[in-house]
């Protein structure tokens, strides 16, 4: 499984474990009863992970014999069975408590058969048609009665959340299944399109997509044809957006590039309209310390980009100083011009730009570096994007040193430095990912020694790295305790206290 699947299952349990108690607070009694047929002992979490593998299992088809399972296909269930094992409920004993190794994998799926009524062609019927699971309903249903608190907060929907989650571990599974993967497609094919739909109506009923009826002729055929990839965009687009809103914190950041979509769908409008267009700069400048998720957001900016038709392919090539700037007189704009050649149809991204132009004497060969850029910014605006990102002053007298840096960098976006509630949720995350949980008395400890850093804490602060950076030293005291232990358990492994914390 991809790294961000991973992140993006993770991220998105977090989320409904901390809003779970106000989801089913706001639906009335009766409904939610209806919706989970009276089950008293319903976990909106457990369930989530009961349809996820339910999920997995329509897309391995019908008729498949478990142990006929590729390798790759074998590791990547199992992969995610590990991921869901902290999220699942303690009814669920046996996710709860195995190390999952491969025989135990092959039990779990053979249990999971019997679970649904011990019949392997139910589980794996080639007739069956994909529906949306209860937990998109439920979820449904607490994003209608709260839509304004999530907005107002700069939320995404959780309904939209798990869609993402489905789609995105769907084109992870079909990818890797070899010779079975045309079968796997046609069925992955078949849950994308029930889910976009769902997606669509879903914006929809919140009158975030404009629906007109339209009587169509033969002269309206092209329109349709529009309309239609139109929306497929806008599902894709919906997708991308999830990935940016689960990132924790920068509100600001979200909201700037927000406006950054709307300007672009406003000038695709009037485009097609035949209006004139105000030039339009996408070029952007990242100011902010260390780790504060600007390489991040530049890759997902790129997605967005190809999505709505900006860039041909969304891809990003990041490079500093060192990756633009030779030593020799001419091989300055010949290094450039290749980075630049390979960035073509995507965003470069340069990290701590400033230094290209820092040294100002005739001998430092940056701003040969950045005429060459330039002049490759003009000539390929259509499908060029440039994001130059470093320090607030330093960028500020980056753009200073060249007229025309200034012109074509116009819209600045700030990464501020996490608060240390985000710089704890950053390191929970980790957590989660690497399956540690952590003691109560650690967590308090965590969230005292983030609120004294920041207290205490120097100019070029890292923010996420420094978290990542106390997550693996963490990692490496809880190793060194228990290296002399002779009994060593599965609880052990997994969970970091206040001891390891010191």
């Amino acid at each position: 499984m991809r790294e961000e699947v991973i992140d993006l299952i993770i991220n998105f349990f977090n989320r409904i474990g901390r809003y779970g108690k106000n989801i089913y607070n706001t639906i009335p009694d009766d409904i939610f009863e209806n919706l989970t047929n009276g089950n008293e002992g319903f976990d909106l979490q457990d369930t989530v992970v009961n349809d996820i593998i339910d999920f997995v299992i329509y897309l391995v088809g019908c008729g498949e014999n478990i142990k006929n399972f590729s390798h790759n296909e074998t590791v990547f269930l199992r992969q995610l069975l590990i991921c869901l094992q902290p999220f699942a409920s303690e009814n669920n004993t046996f996710l709860m408590n195995t190390a999952l190794t491969e025989e135990m994998f092959y039990s779990y799926l053979d249990m999971y058969k019997y679970v649904h009524n011990n019949t392997l062609e139910k589980v794996y019927d080639n007739d069956r048609q994909f529906e949306l699971p209860l937990s998109f309903n439920i979820l449904l249903f607490f994003d209608k009665n709260n839509y304004r608190y999530l907005k107002s907060k700069g939320m995404a929907l959780f309904s939209e959340g798990i869609a993402v989650v489905f789609i995105e571990l769907g084109l992870d599974f079909v990818n890797i299944t070899g010779k079975k993967n045309e079968m796997r497609k046609s069925y992955f094919i078949d849950a994308k399109e029930v889910i976009g739909q769902y997606i669509f109506q879903l914006h929809q009923s919140f009158g975030l997509i404009e629906v007109t009826e339209t009587i169509e002729t033969s002269t309206d055929n092209q329109n349709r044809k529009e309309t239609h990839e139109n929306q497929k965009n806008n599902k894709s687009l919906e997708i991308i957006f999830q990935k940016l809103n689960e990132l924790v914190g920068l509100k600001r950041v979200k909201d700037e590039i927000n406006t950054i979509v709307n300007l672009i769908k406003i000038k695709n409008i009037r485009e097609r309209k035949g209006l004139q267009q105000a030039s339009l700069s996408l070029h952007l400048v990242f100011s902010g310390n260390p780790g504060t998720g600007k390489t991040t957001v530049a890759r997902i900016l790129g997605e967005i980009y190809c999505a709505l038709g900006v860039l041909s392919k969304g891809h990003i090539v990041e490079v500093d100083r060192s990756g633009l700037v030779a030593g020799y007189v001419g091989q300055t704009a010949i290094k450039t011009s290749e980075v630049i050649q390979k960035a073509l149809g995507g965003i470069l991204f340069i990290d701590e730009a400033y230094s290209l132009t820092s040294n100002d004497t005739d001998s430092d060969y940056g701003k040969e570096s950045v005429d060459t850029l330039l002049k490759v910014m003009e000539d390929h605006r259509d499908d060029f994007i440039v994001i130059v990102a470093g320090y607030p002053d330093l960028m500020k007298q980056f753009l200073k040193s060249n007229p025309g840096l200034e012109s074509r960098f116009n819209t600045f976006i700030h990464f501020e430095d996490y608060t240390a509630e985000e710089l704890y949720d950053i390191f929970m995350n980790l957590c989660n990912k690497y399956n540690y949980k952590t003691a109560e008395d650690a967590k308090s400890h965590l969230r005292r020694f983030f609120t004294n850093t920041l207290k205490t804490k120097k100019e070029n602060f890292a923010n996420a790295r420094e978290v990542r950076n106390l997550f693996e030293t963490v990692i490496k005291n809880q190793a060194n305790r228990l290296a002399v232990d002779n009994d060593i358990t599965d609880d052990d492994l997994t969970t970091l206290v206040i001891e390891d914390l010191k």
